[in-house]
């Protein structure tokens, strides 16, 4: 899993696209809510043999390339999650909720301007007749307060005007069909009403019974879907996350070749903060003060101490242990690894993980390795045996290299285990002369 974006340069007037290859793509989705996500141009690379790879093992690229996978760094979801940024959200969104929906347009004593109809808005007259019907049995019982009366499902923009003004065709009826006891309580109820889109779908509205209730049921629909897709876009971040509080609450190992620096990039990713701090200014130090503070008090108190350990927890984590096959192939002594007294590097090669994984994976050491069935299908090509076959084509596919480690490293441990069973029963073996089936053959 890396991240990848395209960097667009100008140069002589000619536009040219550098693309990072690697095996997996992320990038997340722009919305306006959070505006960070447009430095992201969305363009990516991927290698074409990966690609091919996904498509043969059933893997739809192009449904992820169009939908994208979804992250955000979990400091910027921190953030964008405080009610100071909600509420900025819905102060930014709520005009725009009551922009369609302006009540001098269905006035009870004003005129009807934009004549739409059934026959221009190709709508069904059942399905209208149930949405007013609804509104005015709500607008006849004079007796009950009502919250809110939404019309859903509605197919466009045009109906929903359609229906916005039969609303107003219905609220006439009724004040001049009122009883003149009656009448004023209609009209105090018409006055009232509050007109709004609803934030969750594009075409609905709601009738409110006043502006009060309008503005705080609009503000929780609002913060939900804010929240909602915060969350969505939160994604790969939460899936890393989650398999961090995995990781250590199992005691979980992570495995790799050469990958440390692929995992400092995750954890920069997901967790890092995408906009560190330039320099220092009084704020920043009022603010570190504070924060020095509020730790000196949680460790004199033990109710301060659980807050903390929970506050960590959701925070994001590094593995708690990380085995790196590379860097144990170099430190093990021979014949296990590279590590000897003498000058022998030109005899023993190279550390890379197709070395190794050819070296080791028919070795007769326990554990033994079932080929999984995604391992038969490359190893039912070429010549069995030979280090330069067209199987050595199938590493940096995605997934084929996480196969192969764990396959190295399995091997790896059975041959630790021997090496040390040889050396605490003191048999004669010379571990610098000596080369791996040797170990092997030792009884």
């Amino acid at each position: 899993m890396y991240n990848t974006t395209s960097q667009k340069m100008q140069i002589e007037t000619q536009e040219k696209l550098f693309c990072y290859p690697f095996n997996f793509t992320l990038f997340p989705p722009c919305h306006d809510e959070f505006h960070f996500c447009k430095e992201l141009s969305g363009n990516f690379g991927s290698q074409a043999s990966s690609l091919r790879f996904l498509c043969e093992n059933g893997f739809d690229p192009k449904k992820w390339i169009e939908g994208g996978i979804s992250w955000i760094p979990h400091q910027n979801y921190l953030d964008l999650k405080s009610q100071k940024k909600i509420e900025q959200m819905a102060t930014r969104k709520m005009p725009e909720l009551f922009k369609y929906f302006q009540k001098e347009d269905i006035w009870p004593m004003a005129t009807q301007k934009n004549g739409l109809n059934m026959q221009t808005t190709n709508v069904d007259k059942e399905q209208v007749g149930k949405w007013l019907n609804r509104f005015e049995q709500k607008m006849r019982d004079l007796d009950n307060e009502f919250e809110m009366v939404k019309f859903d499902d509605v197919p466009s923009l045009k109906v929903s005007r359609l229906i916005f003004e039969e609303c107003g065709r219905c609220l006439q009826k009724l004040y001049k069909n009122a009883s003149p006891d009656s009448r004023e309580r209609v009209l105090a109820r018409c006055q009232n009403l509050v007109f709004a889109q609803n934030p969750c779908r594009k075409f609905d509205f709601i009738c409110f019974s006043n502006k009060t209730e309008a503005f705080r049921k609009l503000s929780e629909m609002l913060e939900r879907q804010y929240l909602k897709q915060l969350d969505e876009i939160y994604g790969m971040t939460r899936l890393w996350n989650d398999l961090m509080h995995a990781c250590h609450k199992h005691k979980l190992a992570i495995v790799m070749h050469n990958g440390m620096l692929d995992l400092a990039h995750l954890y920069n990713t997901f967790d890092a903060s995408s906009t560190p701090r330039v320099g220092v200014d009084e704020g920043y130090l009022d603010e570190a003060e504070q924060k020095y503070q509020i730790k000196q008090q949680s460790q004199r108190s033990m109710y301060h101490k659980k807050e903390s350990k929970r506050e960590k927890r959701q925070e994001g984590l590094m593995p708690p242990i990380v085995i790196d096959t590379k860097y144990l192939c170099e430190v093990l002594p021979h014949p296990l690894g590279k590590y000897t007294l003498h000058n022998t590097d030109n005899r023993y090669g190279k550390t890379g993980l197709q070395r190794l994984y050819f070296k080791l994976r028919s070795n007769l050491a326990s554990p033994v390795v079932t080929w999984h069935r995604d391992g038969r299908l490359y190893h039912s090509r070429g010549r069995p045996n030979h280090y330069s076959d067209s199987r050595s084509s199938c590493f940096h596919e995605a997934g084929y290299d996480a196969y192969c480690t764990g396959v190295v490293f399995a091997k790896m441990c059975g041959l630790l285990a021997r090496y040390n069973y040889v050396n605490q029963s003191r048999l004669r073996f010379d571990s610098q002369k000596r080369i791996l089936d040797d170990l092997i053959e030792l009884d």
